[in-house]
């Protein structure tokens, strides 16, 4: 997991706004993704992994956290 010091710094750089669109390739646990996406429902966040253990947290962090606009994509 990214540290928190590290994800608020470099989401920060990110200038994100309204509709913007990010792709957290190879997510991980998503604590990127889970942070992006709770900032606004109108940013669209694809959470893009390709281990099976790791797509199964991200989808209960999406859960957990109730942020049903995320998409979990399942690389291969």
């Amino acid at each position: 997991m990214t540290k928190e010091e590290v994800r608020e710094v470099s989401i920060c750089k990110l200038h994100l706004h309204k509709k913007a669109v990010v792709y957290d390739i190879g997510s991980g646990t998503g604590s990127i993704a889970m942070e992006i996406g709770g900032l606004s429902d109108d940013i669209q966040v694809f959470a893009i992994e390709k281990k099976e253990e790791a797509v199964s947290l991200l989808e209960q962090n999406k859960e957990k956290f109730q942020l049903e606009h995320i998409k979990i994509v399942k690389a291969q």
